[in-house]
């Protein structure tokens, strides 16, 4: 997905730049067209794999359906978790994901608080479009409970809050454990 998200950027920037050069627009739209065939064939893996499981699949219905999951987050969710294997708790699971939070202290001082991100970058990077997608789309609990964290980190109004996505996004970690535990 890096790779090609890359390759479109500098598409675009060929096309409106003041030298084109059609050598390399041509080798783009190559690169882009091998690219999607290549996220096609996986997405089709993927699809096989969850259908020749049926505790698997049943997982993955119940996951896509929290607002904003799709399949491809699911399956990096469940991939990057061992299928939510040796976490006890919540806690665990979000400490996992690096969503854990810390606070700058030393001595008297308190400093401000933030996530550790000593876990696993890629359920962070997977789970932020799917945070940002299901507040958009204005679902009441996701709504609810992005302003909730919205309105404890004052950020000025009419501003996105990346402090409140990541918020969300630890939220939605626990939640996926509870329905996978919920299933078994």
């Amino acid at each position: 997905m890096r790779w090609k998200t890359k390759c479109r950027n500098q598409q675009h920037a060929l096309d409106y730049s003041v030298i084109g050069d059609d050598f390399i627009t041509k080798q783009n739209a190559k690169l882009l067209a091998v690219y999607d065939q290549q996220l096609e064939s996986l997405e089709a893996a993927i699809h096989q794999l969850i259908e020749q499981d049926a505790i698997l699949k049943e997982q993955v219905e119940r996951l896509t359906a929290i607002k904003g999951l799709a399949l491809l987050s699911v399956a990096v969710l469940i991939a990057e978790t061992n299928g939510f294997e040796g976490f006890a708790n919540q806690r665990q699971l979000v400490s996992y994901a690096g969503y854990d939070v810390i606070e700058n202290q030393s001595g008297n001082r308190s400093g401000k608080t933030r996530i550790s991100k000593k876990g696993n970058s890629r359920i962070r990077r997977i789970l932020h479009l799917p945070a940002f997608n299901a507040v958009r789309s204005g679902e009441p609990t996701c709504q609810a409970l992005y302003e909730r964290v919205y309105q404890k980190t004052n950020t000025k109004p009419g501003r996105r809050s990346d402090e409140s996505l990541c918020g969300f996004s630890k939220e939605i970690t626990p939640t996926s454990l509870c329905i996978m535990a919920s299933s078994n």
